[in-house]
């Protein structure tokens, strides 16, 4: 009789392991798929996140290209006992290949040299301003522009010392740029509109410059 249980038992044991392993890859191969679908969006978002990535890249990559820059050095004076020096930096946008607009600032350093005194003093000046600038032609450009000048006080060729002035003021002239590639090199004059700026820095700023994309 126990012989006969074991020979019935042992179909049964196999039949059942049979059912459990079957059952256990049916599981296995389910759950496969599943993580398969549920990758497939992850993968397109993904992608979709890639794509708006390189056209935010490419959208940056235009808005620098249509951006100007120029370094400027100049309006070298002579004025009694003063000398002063400026440097200025212009950064605009190109609406058109002929056409930007953009903001300017500048600094001035004044040294005044009394008589009787053995050192000179040193007096600042700057500005910051708003202008627009189109290409006549490839080489030459027309500009006009609008500053607020922080200025050191002058009475009769002295500079006064702590007292400063503020003036508005609008500056028209043009200017030439040559050179190959990215950077062109040239100069800038720009006539001063306002009387009493004029009294400051002479009829007239010019500037010897280094410009980018222009």
């Amino acid at each position: 009789m126990n012989t006969m249980k074991n020979t019935y038992i042992l179909p049964l044991v196999l039949l059942f392991c049979i059912g459990v392993f079957t059952d256990a890859n049916a599981q296995r191969k389910t759950g496969t798929k599943k993580r398969e679908t549920t990758t497939a969006p992850t993968d397109s978002r993904s992608e979709s996140k890639s794509t708006r990535t390189r056209s935010s890249d490419s959208e940056t990559f235009n808005l620098l290209n249509q951006l100007n820059t120029d370094i400027k050095a100049g309006s070298l004076t002579f004025t009694g006992n003063i000398f002063s020096i400026a440097a200025k930096v212009n950064t605009g946008y190109k609406v058109t290949d002929w056409l930007s607009a953009g903001v300017a600032g500048k600094y001035r350093l004044l040294l005044f040299n009394e008589q009787g005194q053995a050192n000179d003093q040193s007096f600042h000046d700057y500005g910051f301003g708003v202008y627009s600038r189109a290409k006549v032609f490839q080489q030459f450009y027309a500009q006009v522009e609008y500053d607020i000048n922080n200025l050191a006080r002058q009475d009769n060729g002295f500079l006064i010392p702590g007292a400063r002035e503020t003036q508005g003021g609008l500056y028209l002239g043009g200017g030439i740029l040559q050179g190959w590639g990215d950077w062109k090199f040239g100069a800038e004059l720009l006539f001063i509109m306002n009387d009493r700026l004029r009294d400051y820095n002479g009829f007239a700023e010019y500037w010897f410059q280094a410009s980018y994309n222009f």
